[in-house]
């Protein structure tokens, strides 16, 4: 399934051009004699002059190449290589499918490449979402051109159609003609099959991610959620409804992701898993609300709203209201803080996700929502009696405090993750005013009145966002750079270090992924692997995605994945990479560099 999904076009970027450039620079052969005057010329054409009447649209890319010069093709061998549509920004797109003219075969070194010259008509199948409707196809081509060196371009190309008319243009028979000349795109756009497996995969990946170590730190909302429960059974309060809120919580937060991928996508923008992380503003909010929370759970205040707002409320909604909402925001924040990593599964159907368009990308998140909130959903339908605790005592002040320390941990651990994203300044700031709540709290317990003080330096902590950040983004590497292991990541030598016969280990990490924490802990740096990725046949080399960096997003994308970690071996018989999985195990690393050496 991920081959098939590693063959998508929209994921075929940069690093399958540097294969094909480097292929041919590095053979010091001259493509062609002299630079032309002009560039590639572009066209897209359409065989109506409108979609009435008509479930798919035939469209043609007429491309006008310079003398002396060739663009890439595909290849029966090595599909990647061929240029690249994307259809980000068109209106009512459903799909679309490339069907590719025959090329001319070049042989460099024993090495066959295939390239288009002179003119070329490419024929596209445009299936829009809503049929008898206006369409805009916007299209951007990504091809290698080469003249006397190869250089990647992309052209901008726009088409509109009405849906009040449906009579064949002139172009017709040419690109009817050119489609029957042509072959089947060798890079498919997804089977309705496909999707369907997606959805499951959504689903499992979301239910696993439950169990990731990038969930430890929302166990305390977890148990928090769990003990609220149990007090309310002995309250003869229906348990159910609170586990259903906390559900809600879950899920309304995930189609909320979905919805702001949707977005971003329809305005061209990056979207990726995680990137909230990236954000200094998501930061520090966090950061305060935990805070509160930490404070609430060492009993040094209740949280509770007015009691005008709670009366109010009550009349409206129920007497239980209030506490729906107290469970309704622990699903949210639990969603919000166990989202810095991916899961298996989950990565697989997150990078098709971001691929879709439209309610495609809203279903498969609410899938996803779905899987992390079984367990509440299933503990909704559980019969009371195998839910209960031993009824409130001393045991649950004790466990209220192991809470807040769970809480205070991970309020730590987002301290050192903006001194990554932000600077020391802004961690030092957050650090003293978390500390001044905190003082501010205790004392209110004897002095009340002293408790609205505490708005200060919770505000405090919003506004660092606004302080200068680092100049410098995240470096791409840990220490262990300076100790010859690791290599900041850098993607065009690879193709370079395969050629020479060099094995390339990829690592992909960020300062708030615990999962990458925890692959490197127990894994990466077991003796035996380190001293495997130490030897002088494989090269190490580590990105670090805590700050936004395009070409590591732009190298994720090549792979169908959204976020981190992410693995992945490069070797002379693994040309195209063997990707591991998100769980890292000593067994699969050594295996995956053996086999990219000598499979």
């Amino acid at each position: 399934m991920y081959n098939y999904l590693q063959s998508m076009p929209k994921k075929l970027r940069i690093l399958n051009y540097l294969r094909f450039i480097l292929a041919f620079i590095c053979s010091g052969v001259q493509i062609a004699s002299a630079a032309p005057e002009k560039g590639v010329q572009a066209k897209l054409l359409s065989s109506v002059q409108g979609t009435k009447g008509h479930q798919e649209i035939l469209l043609g890319l007429q491309l006008t190449i310079p003398q002396g010069a060739k663009i890439n093709a595909p290849s029966p061998e090595n599909p990647a290589v061929a240029p690249v549509f994307e259809w980000q920004g068109s209106k009512n797109f459903k799909n679309a499918q490339v069907s590719w003219p025959q090329s001319k075969r070049y042989q460099i070194e024993g090495l066959d490449f295939y390239a288009y010259e002179k003119a070329v008509l490419i024929p596209i199948v445009y299936v829009p979402e809503k049929v008898n409707q206006s369409i805009t196809a916007q299209a951007k081509f990504k091809y290698v051109l080469c003249q006397e060196q190869c250089v990647p371009q992309e052209l901008s190309l726009t088409i509109s159609l009405p849906s009040d008319r449906g009579e064949e243009t002139v172009h017709s028979p040419l690109l009817t003609q050119a489609k029957q000349n042509s072959s089947v795109n060798p890079l498919p756009i997804e089977a309705s099959v496909s999707f369907g497996l997606m959805v499951l995969f959504a689903l499992l990946g979301g239910f696993i991610l439950n169990f990731m170590p990038c969930v430890l730190p929302v166990l305390s909302l977890k148990f928090m959620s769990i003990t609220r429960q149990e007090a309310r059974l002995h309250k003869a309060f229906h348990y159910r409804s609170g586990l259903w809120a906390t559900f809600a919580g879950i899920l309304s937060s995930f189609i909320l992701f979905g919805g702001a991928a949707m977005m971003l996508d329809s305005v061209g923008e990056r979207i990726g898993w995680g990137l909230h992380f990236q954000q200094p503003v998501f930061l520090v909010f966090m950061i305060a609300i935990l805070t509160l929370f930490t404070c609430n759970l060492f009993g040094l205040y209740e949280i509770a709203l007015p009691g005008v707002v709670q009366t109010r409320l009550s009349a409206i909604f129920g007497h239980h209201f209030p506490h729906l909402v107290e469970d309704y925001l622990t699903g949210v924040f639990a969603t919000l803080l166990a989202t810095p990593c991916t899961a298996p599964f989950l990565g697989t159907a997150l990078g098709y996700a971001l691929s879709r368009s439209g309610g495609e990308i809203i279903l498969l998140f609410s899938v996803m929502g779905m899987g992390f909130g079984l367990p509440y959903f299933i503990g909704a339908l559980v019969p009371t009696r195998w839910l209960k605790l031993p009824k409130p005592g001393p045991w649950t002040m004790t466990l209220s405090r192991f809470l807040g320390g769970l809480l205070a941990i991970t309020t730590i651990w987002l301290l050192w993750v903006l001194m990554g994203t932000h600077s020391l300044l802004a961690t030092l700031v957050v650090a003293a005013a978390i500390i001044s709540m905190i003082i501010l709290f205790y004392v209110a317990q004897k002095r009340p009145e002293i408790r609205r003080w505490v708005w200060g330096p919770f505000f405090l902590i919003l506004f660092t966002t606004f302080l200068p950040t680092t100049g410098d983004k995240a470096p791409a590497s840990t220490s262990e750079v300076s100790k010859g292991l690791w290599q900041p990541l850098d993607i065009k030598k690879i193709p370079e270090l395969v050629k020479a016969g060099k094995v390339v280990f990829i690592d992909v990490t960020a300062d708030w992924c615990l999962t990458c924490k925890i692959n490197k802990t127990l894994v990466l740096n077991e003796k035996k692997v380190l001293k495997t990725l130490s030897s002088s046949n494989v090269v190490a080399m580590r990105g670090d995605w805590t700050r936004y960096d395009a070409d590591i997003k732009d190298f994720l994308d090549q792979y169908s994945r959204a976020g981190v970690p992410f693995n992945i071996v490069f070797g002379p018989k693994k040309t195209q990479g063997l990707v591991l999985s998100e769980i890292l195990k000593k067994k699969d690393v050594l295996t995956a560099l053996k086999r990219a050496q000598s499979d």
